[in-house]
């Protein structure tokens, strides 16, 4: 059922666009995040539906694994590693799986194209340049009138999502003609004939990721949210265009 419904692949304006490079970076990252998004998810309905599954000690952990992983604005709570971990501690449900295969897709084109070294360099850009920007932001609306130069203590930042824009930034600017194809079109082409619909541009991809990331999280400050992942958004495209030169001549259209 999930293929029906989901993004399965990026379809580059032409077949040499895509090496045959491993993507270890990729899928390392996607499996993190799902452990994390099953365990913590696991816990919570153990503990909402009674089932008994889950002892104190394992609760113990996954809490304080959750809230030391997550990025706080607070200096008593804040640590280097934090400006990375938060990633991959999500809330909720539709928008992690919605990260989870969005970065599955897009993130295998773009390793693919520059390099397994390149992409791991890229996402510990993008990582913290997000969660930097929504901190930054944060304490500009709650204390900077006070004098507050950074993040007034507060909810934490936790979620790929500024990972993910970019990550959807550098695909657009690799492969400027791509489209992402969804696993309706397979059946949807056998009962309507070809809809556009079923592939979609990367710019209608994004645009509708940073609307269901607002829609996510208009509780909670989605001003600020949507500004980490465009700044992330416009950082991975300029990424991307550098990762042009890396891919080099054979990896373009035409190329050998």
């Amino acid at each position: 059922m999930t293929i029906i419904l989901l993004p399965t692949a990026l379809e580059p304006s032409a077949p040499a666009l895509l090496s045959a490079r491993p993507l270890t970076v990729v899928w390392l990252l996607v499996a993190l995040m799902a452990l994390q998004f099953a365990i913590a998810h696991t816990l919570e309905l153990d503990l909402r539906l009674h089932w008994g599954l889950v002892g104190d000690p394992f609760f113990r952990v996954v809490s304080f694994t959750t809230s030391s992983w997550s990025l706080y604005a607070d200096v008593a709570l804040f640590a280097p590693w934090q400006l990375w971990s938060y990633i991959l501690v999500n809330d909720g449900w539709v928008l992690p799986i919605l990260d989870l295969v969005l970065l599955a897709v897009a993130g295998r084109a773009v390793e693919r194209g520059i390099g397994s070294l390149s992409f791991l360099g890229a996402v510990l850009t993008l990582a913290p340049l997000a969660g930097v920007i929504q901190l930054l932001l944060s304490g500009r609306d709650e204390g900077l009138a006070a004098g507050v130069s950074l993040a007034s203590p507060g909810l934490p930042v936790t979620g790929a999502d500024g990972l993910v824009a970019g990550v959807l930034g550098m695909a657009w600017a690799l492969y400027p003609q791509a489209r992402m194809r969804w696993g309706v079109a397979y059946f949807a082409v056998v009962a309507l004939g070809y809809l556009p619909l079923f592939r979609l541009a990367l710019p209608w991809i994004a645009l509708a990721f940073l609307l269901a990331c607002g829609a996510a999280h208009w509780q909670d400050a989605p001003a600020i949210r949507l500004a980490g992942d465009l700044g992330a958004l416009c950082a991975g495209a300029v990424l991307g265009l550098a990762g042009r030169r890396i891919q080099g001549p054979a990896a373009q259209p035409g190329g050998g």
